[in-house]
């Protein structure tokens, strides 16, 4: 975490706002709801996104931004991370089945929902550990069944 604050610093004019905030967001589905497309206003310099679980885990919760007239849906594995400016033009679909997870690092004067739940640093912590556990224990049984094991 302290180093993606580090990162965050690193934004042109980062330093000059109140510094970051790291949110996690979890979104249950089945959902009727969207993030409709938007831009974010004066208060952020930069969001950027890490997805927490696999895009397998879900159905929906599909990432895009309206470039050049164009549509683009933004590949989320997980562990990548996704960092836009302000005035990018961007919407997630509606989670229809399972669960979609991610962390975001935004500004503190960013505005939350009503239904964000803070953590303290040590539950924040806990949340991503178990998470990166989960996925360095998917990627063992992975490894052991590229290589044949029973």
């Amino acid at each position: 975490l302290t180093k993606l604050q580090r990162v965050y610093l690193e934004i042109p004019f980062a330093k000059e706002r109140s510094g970051p905030k790291i949110l996690l967001r979890m979104t249950r589905g089945p959902t009727r709801s969207c993030i409709a497309f938007h831009c974010h206003g004066a208060y952020a310099t930069s969001t950027s996104q890490i997805p927490l679980n696999s895009p397998t885990e879900c159905e929906g919760g599909k990432l895009f931004f309206f470039v050049n007239n164009s549509l683009h849906e933004i590949p989320r594995s997980i562990g990548s991370i996704t960092q836009h400016p302000p005035n990018a033009l961007h919407g997630v679909t509606s989670v229809t089945k399972g669960s979609r997870k991610s962390l975001f690092v935004v500004d503190k004067i960013n505005s939350t929902e009503a239904s964000v739940v803070k953590l303290s640093a040590d539950l924040a912590s806990l949340f991503t550990t178990s998470q990166a556990l989960a996925l360095k224990r998917k990627r063992e049984i992975e490894k052991d069944f590229e290589a044949g094991a029973p």
